[in-house]
């Protein structure tokens, strides 16, 4: 049975989401008995089916109820999946999108693949939490790129990067002075905090303009 056999069967029949109340699908069961393991063709059908614009959702249930069925899944999948999942309006019932994922995949790699599109629709992801999946790490991952961002972007002005420079070179500095000997006695040596606030800017500069060079 191939999948486009398969689909059309099921949406004949009409028994959607047998796989989630513990039903058993004639239809279903009979294409994992056909293809004990889906390949990564079979994956590309599915992932076609999850992709297509229209809002004919019965089709895409059609994946879901199938890859229920699936200790493992190609990892192609994955983020067509959730994806769907995520834009899925019911947030009662997009699991059928998502425990196929945690079944196959863990939480770990569902977390890992969820993090990009926490940042663009963090409702439609916190919908997940109601089955199964911790997003605050999610929150804190964010957090943490939102604070590195604002760094980065702060540094990009020349003056800021100038005083950040300076203090980070007079730390250096003093620290360094205090680890070599005993940090009462009289400083005698040159003090190398320009030298090192020149060395820092230097350093930050190279950074930036590369990460800019990436983005664009």
């Amino acid at each position: 049975m191939t999948i486009s056999e398969a689909l059309t069967q099921y949406l004949e029949h009409g028994n959607y989401f047998d796989p989630e109340y513990g039903r058993e699908n004639e239809v279903l069961n009979s294409f994992k008995k056909d293809n004990p393991v889906l390949s990564v063709p079979h994956a590309q059908e599915l992932i076609a089916i999850l992709e297509e614009p229209d809002d004919d959702w019965k089709r895409k249930y059609f994946v879901a109820d199938l890859l229920y069925l699936y200790k493992s899944l190609p990892s192609q999948l994955l983020s067509p999946m959730l994806t769907t999942a995520v834009n899925y309006e019911d947030p009662s019932f997009n699991r059928i999108f998502l425990k196929p994922c945690l079944n196959a995949f863990g939480k770990q790699l569902v977390l890992a693949n969820l993090k990009d599109q926490f940042q663009h629709n963090p409702n439609r992801v916190e919908r997940l939490a109601y089955h199964g999946v911790d997003i605050s790490s999610l929150k804190r991952f964010v957090t943490a790129k939102e604070k590195q961002y604002s760094l980065f972007r702060s540094l990009q002005n020349v003056w800021i990067r100038i005083l950040f420079s300076l203090f980070c070179g007079g730390f250096a500095s003093e620290m360094l002075f205090m680890v070599t000997g005993n940090p009462t006695r009289e400083r005698t040596e040159p003090n190398l905090s320009l030298l090192y606030a020149l060395v820092i800017f230097i350093v930050l500069t190279i950074v930036i303009k590369r990460k800019q060079k990436n983005a664009n």
